[in-house]
């Protein structure tokens, strides 16, 4: 997993006097929050003299930076040690904010020179969580701060004479297509003692995955326990305890996603019965990215 990003890109061709079009201005790059830790910006070949300004908005009110008559290329940060200026290492931070909160960076060139250009623009940035007042960040990727999350469940869910399986909502955590995760689930549970027992799987959400394994424990707590093992390979396997009173689900597994989206288990009934099984508030799901 790379610190920095790389924003790459060639303009159209800026005329004599002319400035770059919307198309080679505005360039997304996700965040809208970021260090601008490189700017390099080459043109085709070296005559004349060109502007660089970065905006914090499309509508080009709001100039961040400013580099004027820039000849024959622009590196910051830039080392002219040689005697022939050439970038640099990473330098000292140009904290860039998009207040169009569109995830775009706005770099805007101007052609000094009697020629048409083309220019090549790098930009190598980190991107950086906004805090509030209090010192709390806030992520664009909430569910996995730092590679991580961890939910719980906060309602109660009840099943009554229902064998069809239902999405934990509370345990819901968003992955991203081609990652890797490791998740630990834990799911405390009762039937009541009714003869309803317990069904769940892990096909509560809309990610689906490439590869997929989980190790499934199922078992009673009072002694002497009954004890269900499994393998899942595939997200609806179904992992069931029959009449149980109070018990337990421990799943350990793995995950390369294939479609991105939320990832949660399902829970039901094994058979149905009119005392209620439930899954009980405490219950966490876990996920951690591989790297």
């Amino acid at each position: 997993m790379s610190r920095y990003q790389t924003l790459t890109y060639s303009t159209s061709s800026i005329g004599a006097g002319a400035s770059s079009i919307a198309g080679d201005t505005d360039k997304s790059i996700g965040p809208s929050l970021v260090d601008i830790v490189k700017l390099k910006v080459v043109p085709d070949f070296a005559t004349g003299t060109f502007d660089v300004r970065i905006y914090k908005n499309a509508a080009q009110t709001q100039l961040l930076a400013y580099y004027p008559a820039v000849t024959p290329a622009l590196y910051d940060p830039m080392d002219d040690s040689s005697g022939s200026p050439v970038e640099a290492l990473e330098g000292s931070p140009l904290v860039f904010e998009d207040t169009d909160a569109t995830g775009d960076m706005h770099i805007k060139i101007t052609n000094n020179d009697t020629s048409a250009h083309v220019y090549t623009v790098t930009v190598e940035y980190e991107e950086r969580p906004s805090m509030a007042s209090d010192g709390t960040p806030t992520f664009r990727n909430a569910s996995l701060p730092f590679g991580r999350a961890c939910k719980y469940v906060a309602t109660q869910v009840d099943k009554t004479s229902n064998t069809t399986l239902a999405a934990l909502t509370d345990l819901s955590i968003s992955l991203t297509a081609g990652k890797k995760y490791a998740f630990t689930c834990l799911l405390h549970m009762t039937d009541g003692g009714g003869g309803g027992g317990v069904k769940i799987d892990f096909n509560g959400g809309a990610a689906t995955a490439t590869t997929y394994i989980a190790d499934v424990t199922i078992q009673t707590v009072a002694a002497p326990a009954t004890v269900n093992n499994y393998r899942a390979a595939a997200l609806n396997s179904a992992y069931t305890l029959a009449a149980s009173g109070v018990c337990k689900a421990l799943i350990h597994g793995f995950i390369l996603v294939n479609t991105g989206g939320t990832f949660m288990p399902e829970f039901a009934q094994n058979s149905s019965n009119v005392t209620t099984s439930s899954v009980l508030v405490g219950s966490t799901l876990e996920v951690q990215e591989c790297l």
